[in-house]
């Protein structure tokens, strides 16, 4: 996930972020122009940490459902806890 920390709205740090929810949701527009959220959120997956490049973006690196999975599975198959 890409944030642009030139934003007012971006916070200029996402410390603390590991293990928070990913969510996935559809955006419409209404005929004025403004942002609507259409149907409901999904909990996709989490976030795990940023990193800072030289620049206005910050990245969050999220695992996704399937990785959750994967990574689980795998973890359940060879016994790790």
């Amino acid at each position: 996930v890409r944030a642009n920390l030139g934003l007012n709205t971006v916070p200029p740090s996402f410390k603390g972020l590991s293990g928070g929810g990913l969510w996935q949701t559809e955006v419409g527009r209404k005929p004025d122009g403004a942002l609507v959220l259409m149907g409901k959120p999904r909990l996709e997956g989490c976030a795990f940490y940023e990193t800072r490049p030289p620049g206005e973006y910050a990245y969050i690196r999220c695992h996704g459902r399937r990785s959750i999975y994967k990574h689980a599975l795998a973890s359940l198959s060879s016994g790790v806890r």
